[in-house]
């Protein structure tokens, strides 16, 4: 992707990148200064239950967080453009200033939790949280990636994330299957594990 947007990138552009996972960031900066790099992800569950459907499932009221990998006032001046574009649409977006890789985080460890869990197990969400073992799966994974996270700077509080962000999740879109799941399941095609838990392991081992 970043090879195929060469020809539309200039020696001003800020390059930016909302997808889930670890690591993009660090290929990004392999071509890139970080002072003309923006991330982030977004907050929501999607499926496609028919042809030409697209249904998405916001958990709470942010869809959307973004922030420069180092701020400068270029970056600072597109981040304020993105955020208007994406409230003027109707989308509850936030410039994260200077926490950006905490919500990075914070998704996907959610990802991370639910993706993969669900689709190791063929289940919705709420199946797998209803019974003790799934619990003990969803539990193993956030206090494994919070440990990375925190080792890697950003503190993450498995206590806290267990009580509130997945709880959240757990009431919210329970009743739906992660795109993991729904690619292992219905789709049967390569999923995003290797920037996910694949990507954890990787930096625990570092």
């Amino acid at each position: 992707a970043i090879q195929d947007s060469m020809p539309v990138v200039g020696d001003d552009t800020v390059v930016v990148e909302l997808i889930n996972g670890l690591g993009n960031d660090d290929k990004l900066f392999e071509v890139f200064p970080k002072n003309r790099c923006v991330i982030g992800s977004g907050v929501l569950g999607t499926a496609m239950p028919e042809p030409g459907s697209c249904v998405s499932t916001p958990s709470g009221d942010v869809q959307m967080n973004f922030g420069a990998a180092e701020r400068s006032e270029r970056t600072d001046a597109v981040c304020e453009h993105m955020l208007k574009c994406y409230r003027d649409g109707g989308c509850d977006a936030y410039w994260r200033k200077d926490d950006i890789y905490y919500y990075i985080w914070k998704k996907v460890i959610v990802n991370a939790t639910v993706n993969t869990c669900c689709a190791a197990t063929r289940l919705k969400i709420k199946f797998v949280a209803d019974c003790k073992p799934g619990y003990a799966l969803f539990e193993g994974v956030v206090r494994e990636a919070a440990a990375v996270a925190t080792a890697r700077g950003t503190k993450i509080d498995a206590d806290d994330f267990l009580a509130h962000d997945l709880a959240d999740i757990i009431t919210n879109i329970g009743d739906y299957y992660p795109s993991m799941c729904q690619d292992a399941l219905m789709h049967k095609r390569q999923t995003e594990i290797s920037v996910l838990n694949g990507q954890i392991s990787e930096y625990g081992k570092e």
